[in-house]
């Protein structure tokens, strides 16, 4: 999330305060070394979990959005939940289905970094978006697509950008654990990609890597990844 929020602000812009992030950043830090406890219900590293997760509320207040402590795997998390409730199709708790798609997303910075970025991005037919959107999204659809409507996602001219901030951009995305790194901590706490694999096929993760960037109206790196790989 805090990488997304980096990468929005070299793309777009977006304000990003280095207090709210830096404290952000020092809890998550403060985490990483926790999950051996929090298996064994260690009551130290139970108050050491939610007095990160206090602290962190308050920075998301600070901000005036949850920007400081969601991106673009609460999105797909959100894509998982919301198509599983419209199809009637099963779905994890959204701790899991957030922890799984990080991995998810790192992936993309990954792949995003070892690419060269193209001169012109995609930009899809209206129409043909309507159909698809209304395809995945199905009644919750016109919602959506308003929203994107509302804020001109689509009609951004934002290849110019990208071209020119390349090598920053990659930078940014870099700088996040990788995919790898990312396993190999949820591992720590019984958390396995087997399951998350199991549950989901190949198409819905295609689908939400593509989709899921529109139920918000926040830039993550599925935007980019939208932008230079469609």
């Amino acid at each position: 999330a805090l990488n997304d929020w980096r990468l929005s602000h070299a793309v777009n812009g977006e304000p990003l305060c280095s207090y709210i992030y830096d404290t952000t950043m020092e809890q998550v830090e403060k985490t990483v070394s926790l999950a051996d406890g929090l298996l064994h219900r260690d009551a130290e590293s139970v108050r050491a979990l939610m007095e990160a997760l206090v602290v962190i509320g308050i920075m998301m207040r600070f901000a005036g959005s949850s920007r400081p402590a969601s991106g673009s795997e609460h999105h797909l998390s959100h894509y998982f939940e919301v198509t599983g409730l419209i199809d009637g199709t099963s779905y994890f708790s959204h701790g899991l289905d957030v922890a799984y798609s990080t991995v998810i997303t790192a992936n993309i910075r990954e792949a995003l970094v070892a690419k060269a970025f193209p001169a012109a991005i995609f930009c899809p037919e209206k129409e043909t978006y309507r159909q698809e959107m209304t395809g995945i999204y199905k009644q919750v659809a016109p919602g959506f697509m308003a929203l994107q409507e509302k804020l001109g996602t689509y009609e951004k001219e934002l290849a110019p950008v990208y071209l020119a901030k390349e090598q920053e951009i990659k930078k940014i995305l870099a700088d996040c654990p990788t995919g790898a790194k990312i396993r190999e901590l949820l591992a720590l706490a019984d958390i396995h990609m087997d399951d998350f694999y199991a549950l989901y096929d190949e198409e819905k993760i295609a689908n939400a890597i593509k989709y899921a960037k529109d139920i918000k109206d926040r830039y993550t790196v599925l935007w980019l990844n939208y932008h230079i790989n469609s």
